[in-house]
């Protein structure tokens, strides 16, 4: 129902960036996105989530909100139930609807719609490490090979919505506490 032009934290972790729309077949006079809350991964449930940040809600009496449509910058520190600092952290983006027959819909489509922002600079750092593996007299890049899998399988848990063993992929491997130390005896590494 609702599709994420950009959800993102920021490389600093100081900011979530949410920008959502309606698809434009359920663009209605009715319809609107009516609120949006957020949640650390160490707070998500299955189903309707109950320790969230609630950082839009539609208010009709406000001429400049569009309702198909919601750009939000979001400042952790001014929300209770988030993490001051979002560098390292998995979020999950829920988007309420209204005004919208979900009876006409396809199965699997229904309010909220949940998106998934994961601070990736970690990640990135980490990767970069691992590369390093490559282009040496390395006969197998083993732990870059590893790393590619945990990250496929992270992406893949999202992506099926699969969020419960995508939060322990995450705190397992990506956490940012439990990155494992390069070693190599190939002689890439000293």
């Amino acid at each position: 129902m609702v599709t994420f032009n950009e959800l993102r934290i920021t490389n600093d972790g100081s900011y979530l960036f949410i920008d959502a729309r309606l698809r434009k077949d359920l663009q209605t006079d009715d319809a609107r996105i009516s609120r949006i809350e957020v949640c650390d991964s160490s707070n998500y449930v299955e189903g309707t989530p109950d320790k969230t940040a609630v950082v839009y809600e539609w208010d009709e009496n406000d001429s400049s909100q569009k309702p198909w449509e919601v750009s939000v910058v979001v400042n952790p520190k001014s929300y209770d139930y988030l993490p001051s600092d979002l560098t390292g952290k998995l979020l999950f983006v829920y988007v309420y609807t209204e005004g919208i027959d979900e009876t006409s819909l396809p199965c699997g489509c229904s309010s909220p719609t949940i998106g998934v922002a994961l601070s990736m600079n970690n990640i990135y750092k980490e990767f970069m490490n691992y590369i390093n593996e490559i282009g040496v007299n390395c006969d197998n890049p083993k732990n870059l090979a590893d790393f590619i899998l945990k990250l496929d399988a992270l992406l893949l848990a999202m992506d099926a919505q699969q969020y419960t063993r995508g939060i322990a992929f995450f705190n397992r491997w990506f956490s940012g506490e439990h990155y494992p130390t390069v070693t190599s005896n190939c002689g890439c590494h000293g």
